[in-house]
């Protein structure tokens, strides 16, 4: 009877451990990727080319795609994204703190990076 015990044992085990290895979070290196919208990511993982035709985006003249970034409004924060795009605009309303601006696509991952940022995403036209 023990046996049998002990085989049900090993079983549920070994099925936990199956079980947290694939269900697991992000890689630290793609830890950016939950704070950017998915049509961001979308324009981030096409090639450089196609670019342009993946999403509504809009982009400038050099290629840098309009974003919103939401931030937790700290001046270091603030002080760090502003030197990551071209700000074209800023709102702050009490804890409400957002920067739109042009990012050059191939930075998405550093900008979302940035300590203090919350979101990044395409603004709304």
């Amino acid at each position: 009877m023990g046996g049998r015990h002990s085989v049900a044992r090993l079983l549920t085990g070994s099925l936990a451990v199956i079980m947290t290895t694939w269900v697991t979070p992000a890689a630290p290196a793609d830890a950016w990727r939950l704070r950017v919208s998915a049509k961001l990511q979308s324009v981030y993982d096409a090639p450089a080319a196609a670019r342009t035709a993946v999403t509504s985006a809009r982009f400038n003249a050099r290629g840098w795609v309009q974003a919103d970034v939401h931030y937790d409004c700290s001046n270091e924060a603030r002080s760090v994204i502003s030197t990551r795009l071209t700000v074209s605009s800023s709102i702050r309303l009490a804890s409400y703190c957002v920067i739109e601006g042009w990012v050059a696509p191939d930075t998405l991952a550093q900008l979302a990076s940035v300590d203090g940022v919350n979101r990044v995403s395409l603004p709304s036209y």
